[in-house]
Parts: structure tokens; C-alpha cells; sequence
């Protein structure tokens, strides 16, 4: 059991330390307590662990009672202890007796072994069929108790309310005092570029069910040249109309509107403006956080232009709307070589998705690399690493189509989930794998003449570690996440109770059912010690499986 311990806790140990690599502060973090938490636990499995265990043992022989080691017995009867007394029928279990006489031999016959890659084949299809239909999200409402009144604020939030959030398309180190720059942000003047941004966003609100723009874009640039038209009368100046005799004179084709010192000037006198009835394009209401002016340097280090988003009413169209923004600040970034990008306030919550899907295929991929080189190292059979590895791939697989029906939602939650389910997966498989290629040489003697090579050694494999997987691993697991259903926050019940109840489902069936049959055709070549060398305790365990066999059961000299 020690090298299996030592194979499972490798490979999930290096493969939850591949998310430390990740920039996402959520996957980053567990990956360094995964990693560590697995690690210590193994290293505590084979020290302190079997250091309590050789003192249990002490105990028992000293006849001391459990509880209360300071007292003792006069008269004990041992059953547990090689070599105390005969072995007998009662010291298998049911589920041992089970796989031995019963699932065993049929799981490994001939129709059952291709009926079973024939059903899991079609398991596997059907899981990446169903992986486009996975959604992004999170909803906020699953975060919350099922009875909170949040819920149903929430509901007719998104049912009534009919706008959407603004958003800020923000330029950094334009500096507007340039005629060239002005020209890419301007939207109204004749001369403003083709693609400039307000041109662009204006366009884009046309669009909105597409770009998840509504309404033209507060362009402060616009209002400002606007503002100093002196047909308005709204810049005044010691009592005097600003540019009333200016030569050129201001008109709609930029040539009279201000640059350099000029233009910081009149920007810091029109941010101070107020908004009035005679007149509406003061700049201190609307623009007073809209630009960044520096007066030492003649500049504008950086200003935003005003919009809003379409009604969002589900998680998609969050997701949908950031993308688009992105789409739009990355194309007029792109046409102008300047830096422009989207901001709003709900953007730091859905950024994750613009890379999830790729960050998901990266830290599954890098985590079934490290099964498979570990595996097959340690196992000393590439053929038994690939299988293994595959079985973890369909196990995976599986796991994500269900989540795709079960209606949870890919986002850092389930990531963490995943990966998690890979390394849990792999301790499903790592017991079998290992006693399918360190066989015990008595057991092979007791496997049914029909079963060969590596039918025999997976039979042997079933025998010797199937039961301690199904209880030690499988049932464990399963009780301790069925107290997850009992929940009442939705956040448990669907990203942790049905992830990880598919998890132990489907770990179990191809740990159990699966990877024998695909081992029996495809596994590596066996390591047999053709002379035991466990001394009288081998001696006894062999003699054990002879009285719990019928003379018909097996063939000793077929493997």
C-alpha cells in the first residue's frame, strides 16, 4: 500500500502545485494549500500513522485495553495477528467474498470486457458533446440562503429595471492639447478621423444587440469645443466672449479650436463651468472627474467617455457586454495606436471569463501531463500510465458534461473543483494500476484457469485492492458529501454537492469497472516475484486464500 500511497500523493501533489503558475488569485491560492495540505497528509500517512499503529500493536499484544491502555486483561482471544491461530472463512469480508466470487470473474469475461468499453466509449462521447453547452457564471443569487428576501430583490431587479450600468471607455497618455489626438476622440466636428472613439461609440449604440451599448457616448471633448462656440455665449472671460475675434475663428472644422497651453487654459476654466438653463454644456456636473489635466507638463495624462449598457438580466449578458466593451476599447486602441480600455464598476467580477475557458484546458492538461509522467514512472509501464491516464481523461470528461446538465456554471468555483477532481481521480485508479503491475505471485495462483496474462493480473488487482477502494475511498467519500444536499445555501448544493457527487459516482465506475477492463486489454507488463520472500507471514496469508477457495476456483498453474 506504501508505493501506492506514494504514487497518488505524487501525482496530486505535482499537479496541484501547477496552479501556482496561474495569475487568478483564487486558483493560485489553493493550488499552494492543495499542494501542501496533500503533501503533509502523505507524509503523515507513512510516518506517524503507522508509528500509532505499531503502538496499537503493542497494545493488543500486551492485552491492554483500548480506551484504557493502563488497564489489562487476563485472557484475550487474537484474531488479527499472523500466525496466532488458523485462518478461517470469517475473516473476509462481504465485500472481499463479493469481488473475489462474484464481480470479479464477471466484470473480466469476454462479453462483459467489450460491452464495458462500448458503454463508457459512449459516456465519454456523450460528455464532449455536452461541453459546449457549459455556461460561464456565477450568479449572485446562488450565493445567498434559499430563504433570503435578497433573492427575490434580485428577481425583480432583473425583470423591472430596465437600465443598465454605465460604462467608461477611459484614455490613458492621449494628450488631447494635439490636434492629431483630438481628432481621434472628437465625434462631431467635420474633420474628426473616420474610426475616431466617439464616432465609433456612437455607431456602436446603433448596434446594441450586438455591442450592449445604449445611447451615444458623453464625449467631454465635444461639449468642450461646443462650449467655447462664442454663438453661445456660455465661455465669458473678464466680461468678454471667449474666441468672439479669434483669427481663425472657431468653426466646425477644428482649424480655431485651442492646442497646447491654449487648449489647458480653457479645459481648466470649462471643467469649472457650472451647468445652467441658458447654458447646458458647463463642464462641472457632467465632466469634473472626466479629465486629467496636468499644467506643468501641458498635458491630459487621461480622461473617459461616458455610455451605459443595455439592460443585463443573466450572467451571459454580463459576461457578453464586458467582451464587447473589451472589443470595442481593443479596436480603437488598434486603429489610433493609443491606449484605450472599458471600465465599469461590475468589469473585476467577469474579467476571469475572458480567460477561463483557456485557463481550464491549461490546468487540466498540465495536471493529466503529470499523471501520466508519474505514473508511468513510478508504475514503470508507459502502456500503464496512458491507460491511466485516459481513464482519468474519460473520468474528467464525464464529470464536466454532468456539471454541463446539472446547470453549474465554469468559473473560478468550478475550476477549483476540477482540478480537484482530477487529483481525487487519480487515487481511484493509482491502488488498481499498482496491483495490477506488482501482482502477488499467490494470488495469480488462485486466478480461474479461463483468466491469461493480463485478464489474470487484473482479476488479481480487483481481488487485492477493489474492496479496500469501494470502502476505504468510495463510500467514505460518498457519506461525507451527501451531508452537502441537506444545505441551504445553493452555492454548496450545486458547486460542491453535485460536482463532487459526480466525482465519487464516476470516479468509482472507472476505477472499478473501467480500468481493470481497459488494463486487461491495453496495461503494461507485470513485475511477478516468482519466490515470495514474506517468510511465515506470506506463508500463512497464501495458506489463508487456499482454505478460502474451492479446489475448482482456480488454476494454479494458468495465470
Amino acid at each position: 500500500m506504501g508505493p501506492s500511497i506514494l504514487l497518488s500523493a505524487a501525482t496530486e501533489t505535482i499537479a496541484f502545485a501547477m496552479g501556482v503558475f496561474v495569475g487568478m488569485p483564487a486558483v493560485k491560492n489553493f493550488a499552494i494549500y492543495a499542494a501542501g495540505a496533500v503533501f503533509i497528509n502523505a507524509l503523515l500517512q507513512v510516518t506517524m500513522f503507522i508509528s500509532l499503529l505499531c503502538l496499537n500493536q503493542r497494545r493488543v499484544e500486551s492485552l491492554r485495553v483500548d480506551c484504557f491502555p493502563c488497564l489489562t486483561v487476563r485472557k484475550a482471544t487474537v484474531t488479527a495477528i499472523p500466525g496466532s491461530q488458523p485462518f478461517d472463512h470469517g475473516e473476509e469480508g462481504i465485500i472481499d467474498w463479493f469481488i473475489r466470487r462474484i464481480y470479479a470473474p464477471k466484470l473480466l469475461s469476454k462479453p462483459a470486457r467489450g460491452l464495458v468499453l462500448l458503454v463508457f466509449s459512449g459516456l465519454f462521447a456523450a460528455g464532449l458533446a455536452l461541453l459546449p453547452t457549459m455556461k460561464l457564471g456565477l450568479d449572485q443569487r446562488i450565493a445567498i440562503p434559499s430563504d433570503s428576501y435578497l433573492i427575490s430583490y434580485f428577481n425583480d431587479l432583473y425583470d423591472y429595471f430596465d437600465t443598465g450600468p454605465p460604462v467608461y471607455f477611459v484614455t490613458r497618455g492621449v494628450n488631447v492639447t494635439e490636434r492629431h489626438h483630438q481628432q481621434q476622440l472628437c465625434g462631431r466636428f467635420s474633420t474628426c478621423d473616420d474610426f475616431s472613439l466617439g464616432f465609433v461609440l456612437e455607431q456602436e449604440s446603433k448596434r446594441s444587440n450586438v455591442s450592449y451599448i445604449s445611447g451615444a457616448a458623453a464625449s467631454w471633448i465635444d461639449d468642450f469645443f461646443y462650449w467655447l462656440n462664442p454663438q453661445k455665449d456660455c465661455c465669458v472671460e473678464d466680461g468678454k466672449i471667449c474666441f468672439e475675434d479669434r483669427q481663425p475663428p472657431w468653426n466646425i472644422s477644428l482649424s480655431g479650436m485651442p492646442e497646447g497651453a491654449e487648449f489647458v487654459h480653457y479645459a481648466k476654466k470649462w471643467i469649472h463651468s457650472p451647468t445652467t438653463a441658458s447654458c447646458p454644456l458647463g463642464g462641472r456636473a457632467p465632466y469634473s472627474n472626466a479629465l486629467v489635466i496636468d499644467s506643468k507638463h501641458i498635458t491630459t495624462n487621461a480622461s473617459h467617455f461616458r455610455s451605459s449598457h443595455t439592460p443585463l438580466r443573466s450572467q451571459a449578458d454580463f459576461i457578453n457586454a464586458y467582451a464587447s466593451a473589451r472589443r470595442i476599447a481593443n479596436d480603437i486602441s488598434s486603429r489610433h495606436d493609443i491606449d484605450v480600455f472599458p471600465y465599469s464598476k461590475f468589469y473585476i467580477f467577469f474579467d476571469q471569463y475572458m480567460s477561463v475557458v483557456r485557463l481550464t484546458a491549461t490546468l487540466l492538461g498540465s495536471a493529466i501531463t503529470i499523471i501520466f509522467l508519474v505514473t508511468s514512472l513510478l508504475l514503470g509501464s508507459l502502456a500503464t500510465g496512458a491507460v491511466v491516464t485516459v481513464t482519468v481523461i474519460m473520468m474528467i470528461v464525464d464529470i464536466m458534461g454532468t456539471m454541463a446538465v446539472a446547470g453549474v456554471s465554469l468559473n473560478a468555483v468550478s475550476l477549483v473543483n476540477l482540478i480537484i477532481c482530477v487529483g481525487i481521480g487519480i487515487e481511484f485508479c493509482a491502488h488498481v494500476a499498482r496491483a495490477f503491475m506488482f501482482p502477488s505471485a499467490s494470488l495469480l495462483e488462485k486466478a480461474q484457469s479461463k483468466f491469461r496474462q493480463r485478464t489474470a493480473r487484473a482479476w488479481a488487482a480487483l481481488v487485492n485492492v477493489g474492496g479496500s477502494v469501494f470502502s476505504g475511498i468510495t463510500l467514505t467519500k460518498l457519506v461525507g458529501v451527501c451531508v452537502l444536499a441537506f444545505t441551504r445555501s445553493k452555492i454548496f448544493e450545486i458547486y460542491y454537492f453535485r460536482v463532487w457527487l459526480a466525482l465519487i459516482i464516476f470516479a468509482a465506475t472507472h476505477g472499478l469497472i473501467f480500468l481493470p477492463v481497459a488494463l486487461s486489454f491495453f496495461g503494461g507488463e507485470g513485475y511477478i516475484n516468482p519466490e515470495p520472500d514474506g517468510g511465515l507471514e506470506e506463508d500463512l496469508a497464501a495458506r489463508r486464500y487456499r482454505s478460502l477457495l474451492p479446489d475448482n476456483d482456480y488454476d494454479s498453474d494458468d495465470y
